[in-house]
């Protein structure tokens, strides 16, 4: 290891439960109507595929030691790839953080002071997503454009607004001064963070209406033709079928939150897991890491890496809708990912990885049903059909080098029955740290 890493903390739930099958299997299928996910590439194989039976450790934690089911129940038959549509001869990485709050609802700084930060810690997207619960009454929609700050300051400085019972203009360091998103080689996003609910992010659009409902707010996101997703999951006691109806009936709900902050909430992942299982391949769930920015403590935990061709506005709204992008949790804050994404190849053999730069291994995840948990089932740049669990309905790899944890979005399995088993056998995966 080239640098001094922090023994790294488990992030599952102790112990199997005692479930023997996945009860909710009828809500993972049930029929997407009308979702734009049907028309991501989906790779199909031609002959259904036994699974390898064999070992797989962790290189931390032990083996479970539980017996898997037989390989003949179902198989691997084809494999939704979220990176299908980059073009990765002229792909360019543009770091993304999609949830900053500023002192015009409960953040320590002026707007023009966390973009500038953002600016120089070498982020080239942005959001200012500041609570809609501190400023809908008298400002109800999102602190945007960038360059009419000065003069949005002008007109709430009078009011008070936020967690203190001041008017802005005894909050602010200083007047709030204009930005231009252009001239910084930056996209600026419209957002807000609808904290009334349980806290969802709005972007790509300017609602702001203080509601109480979820579905209010997820329908009026949806006329402004923006897309949401779900903040800190982990704060709230939801169990994943109740993420499940958001995401079956609303196609701009694009993912959910996985890391905040320094990692805050670290059950997030398996939340977005068990999410996961019952959605994919179908309707896939994008994870996202954010800072959730409020003082200086929080700028440059986490990074969005989006792989665009063309850096606008649009692909960049284009990229989150498909999963065009990675996610970073960094050891020292303010690093950026020293591993580059390079390719991805999906054929009838599996799934394999092109990195560029140093690492140090690699896991391959998915759901286990059985023990409510996520699980390591690989450790290559590569995972093959043979060596997916007959349980699994995804996978997704964490690249994980001295500077931190480099995340892919999931890969959807679709699979089918074997008509004859062709072997018996049990197989050892460790508890995965997600």
């Amino acid at each position: 290891m080239k640098r001094n890493t922090p023994t790294p903390v488990p992030e599952f739930s102790a112990g199997p439960s005692t479930q023997k099958q996945d009860p909710l299997a009828p809500v993972r299928r049930l029929a997407l109507s009308g979702s734009g996910w049907s028309k991501m590439t989906v790779f199909t194989t031609t002959a259904c595929l036994a699974l390898l039976m064999g070992s797989t450790t962790s290189s931390f934690g032990q083996a479970t030691g539980r017996t898997l089911p037989k390989s003949g129940d179902r198989v691997v038959t084809g494999i939704t790839n979220p990176y299908a549509s980059v073009e990765w001869k002229t792909v360019g990485y543009y770091d993304a953080n999609l949830h900053t709050h500023t002192n015009f609802s409960d953040g320590a700084y002026d707007p023009h002071y966390a973009i500038d930060t953002y600016h120089q810690l070498g982020y080239t997207i942005l959001a200012l997503t500041d609570h809609d619960s501190h400023h809908y009454t008298f400002w109800p929609k999102a602190l945007y454009p960038w360059t009419e700050l000065n003069d949005i300051y002008h007109q709430i400085k009078d009011q008070t607004g936020g967690r203190r019972d001041k008017p802005y203009s005894e909050v602010v360091k200083e007047e709030w001064q204009n930005r231009d998103p252009e001239q910084l080689g930056m996209v600026s996003i419209p957002g807000s963070e609808i904290s009334r609910t349980h806290h969802l992010g709005s972007l790509f659009n300017h609602y702001a209406g203080g509601t109480t409902s979820e579905e209010t707010a997820f329908m009026e996101i949806g006329k402004q033709g923006g897309l949401a997703l779900f903040f800190h999951p982990g704060r709230y006691d939801r169990d994943a079928e109740w993420y499940v109806d958001f995401y079956q009936r609303h196609d701009h709900v694009v993912g959910m939150e996985v890391y905040n902050q320094v990692d805050r909430y670290p059950v997030d992942r398996n939340k977005w897991d068990s999410v996961l299982h019952l959605l994919m391949p179908e309707r896939p769930v994008w994870g996202f890491a954010n800072d959730d920015t409020h003082s200086d403590n929080h700028f440059g935990r986490n990074r969005n890496i989006f792989l665009l061709s063309d850096f606008t506005k649009e692909n960049v709204f284009q990229a989150m809708k498909k999963g065009n992008f990675l996610f970073f949790s960094p050891v020292v804050q303010g690093t950026p990912s020293e591993v580059k994404l390079k390719g991805v190849k999906v054929d009838k053999k599996g799934i394999q990885l092109e990195l560029a730069g140093d690492f140090d291994r690699i896991e391959w995840i998915t759901y286990n049903p059985d023990t409510g948990e996520s699980q390591i089932i690989g450790h290559k740049p590569g995972i093959s059909v043979r060596s997916i669990p007959s349980y699994a309905h995804f996978v997704r790899a964490v690249i994980v080098s001295d500077a931190g944890r480099l995340y892919t979005q999931p890969f959807g399995l679709q699979t089918g029955q074997q008509a004859k088993a062709t072997g018996s056998g049990t197989r050892k995966l460790s508890r995965a740290r997600r």
